[in-house]
């Protein structure tokens, strides 16, 4: 009896050991297998400007969730298993969107727009 619960709790450590391990992968790395290159080149500007807007809505809903959970216990668990992976996805499709948009010279491209109209 008492080598199974031994076995669990090593089983336990060992299982968490390797989650853990997983919020420690960096940011760049991650980034480089989410999106495809040249995902975004067949899109026109019209297409690639409701993308762009739901993706960076999305981002600042995936901000939040990972904020809130990370003010409870153990929320960079549920960071790195619920949200971080979509976000990093998010990110990447954001990038490649640039990329795209620039070499299309789309206007909402541009970092100085703030994307509000001035009557």
């Amino acid at each position: 009896m008492a080598i199974r619960i031994r076995a669990g709790a090593i089983g336990a450590a060992l299982l968490g050991g390797a989650l853990g391990g997983c919020s420690t992968i960096p940011d760049q790395a991650t980034a480089i297998f989410s999106t495809s290159p040249g995902k975004f080149n067949f899109y026109t500007c019209q297409d690639m400007e409701p993308v762009v807007r739901g993706l960076l809505a999305r981002r600042i809903e995936l901000e939040q969730l990972m904020a809130r959970a990370s003010q409870g216990g153990g929320g960079n668990f549920v960071n790195a298993i619920a949200y971080r992976t979509e976000y990093e996805q998010t990110n990447s499709d954001l990038k490649e969107l640039q990329k795209a948009s620039a070499d299309k010279q789309c206007a909402f491209s541009s970092r100085l727009s703030s994307g509000r109209a001035v009557f």
